[in-house]
């Protein structure tokens, strides 16, 4: 299920155009090893399970609490201890 729309840029086929001639100069390949890390990181995390249903939806009820406290004015579940339980 796709959760955005896409951009209008995306929709006029700028961000192809722009992605194939980066990738034709070679500047992709310049970029390459400043991304390694970025890339290293997110494969961990999807070894550990980060991106797994249960945790998308833990990581969703703790952005609901933060913003209820911000709008109600109640004590967060981070600081009662709650959330940081699951290391969120």
């Amino acid at each position: 299920m796709r959760y955005r729309r896409p951009s209008l840029k995306t929709m006029l086929g700028i961000t192809k155009v722009r992605r194939r001639v980066n990738r034709d100069l070679g500047i992709d390949a310049i970029r390459r090893p400043f991304r390694a890390r970025q890339y290293a990181e997110r494969h961990i995390k999807r070894r550990l399970g980060y991106y797994s249903e249960p945790m998308k939806f833990l990581r969703f009820l703790g952005r609901a609490l933060t913003r209820a406290e911000e709008v109600t004015g109640v004590l967060p579940a981070n600081e009662r201890g709650i959330i940081s339980a699951f290391g969120l």
